[in-house]
């Protein structure tokens, strides 16, 4: 049988080993978000437009609190694929 020391000697270890997991997590994010930017660039089908939902602030109100645009991530842009007839 296991004691009150040991068990949250684990929970700390999980704790833990989430947080690491989570900042890989993120770096990895970002890193995707780094690739798909430079895609967007060298393909002549899209092009950069102004954020419609944040007009170009990068920060919305929600529930009367100011926060970074949810569609452009407070980029101030979006990337739009080119309409072609």
């Amino acid at each position: 049988m296991t004691n009150i020391e040991e068990i949250n000697k684990e929970k700390e270890d999980i704790l833990f080993e989430t947080r690491i997991l989570k900042l890989e997590i993120d770096e990895m994010y970002n890193r995707f978000r780094e690739i798909e930017e430079q895609e967007f660039e060298l393909d002549d089908r899209f092009t950069k437009i102004s954020c419609p939902h944040c007009k170009m602030t990068g920060i919305v109100k929600e529930n009367e609190k100011r926060v970074v645009c949810p569609t452009c991530n407070g980029r101030k842009f979006i990337w739009a694929k080119k309409y072609e007839d």
